[in-house]
């Protein structure tokens, strides 16, 4: 039922933004705060899994100009899909690099075969090399990640080692 309930809501979020009916709200935010709130909220469920949550982050603000609800969306997203595939430990940092502001979500799951990394963030696509113990997800969770990302004139990224885990990292444009 939970399954079938975030599909239909991963489909409605994929033909708004394919129509371009949603609208965003962007105001400039502290990218560590809004990072820590979010793991906090699934500190419950990995507590359940008996998988911990890190966080760590810049030392100076990451303010950034994005739509704090759909950065959560986005956050969600990404941790869930750790949480899916981790086995003891998920790391989410905020750093600073160049000019902008990195959100990166690291598990120690079983990583992503080579094949894979070019396709993880199209719609509807499924690994074929899931581990047996482990729900597949639907295929378009990362889809929304990267057109909410883009629309938010940011960039994610993929860097996976088959066997050691996965690293998702989103990136967006410092404010002055």
């Amino acid at each position: 039922s939970r399954r079938l309930d975030r599909l239909v809501r991963d489909l409605l979020e994929l033909a708004r933004l394919d129509a371009r009916q949603f609208t965003m709200h962007q105001q400039s935010i502290d990218l560590s705060q809004a990072a820590q709130r979010s793991l906090e909220g699934f500190r419950p469920s990995a507590q359940a899994a008996d998988i911990d949550l890190v966080f760590s982050s810049a030392p100076s603000a990451a303010h950034v100009n994005v739509d704090p609800d759909r950065l959560a969306q986005v956050m969600a997203n990404l941790i869930e899909n750790a949480l899916r595939y981790t086995t003891s430990r998920i790391t989410l940092g905020v750093a600073l690099e160049g000019g902008y502001a990195t959100l990166s979500v690291i598990d120690n799951g079983p990583g992503i075969a080579d094949e894979d990394l070019a396709h993880v963030f199209e719609r509807l696509y499924v690994s074929r090399h899931q581990p047996k113990n482990t729900e597949s997800g639907s295929g378009l969770g990362l889809a929304i990640v990267r057109e909410l990302v883009e629309a938010m004139e940011g960039t994610v990224q993929v860097a996976s080692t088959l066997g050691s885990g996965t690293t998702m990292t989103v990136s967006f444009p410092l404010l002055p």
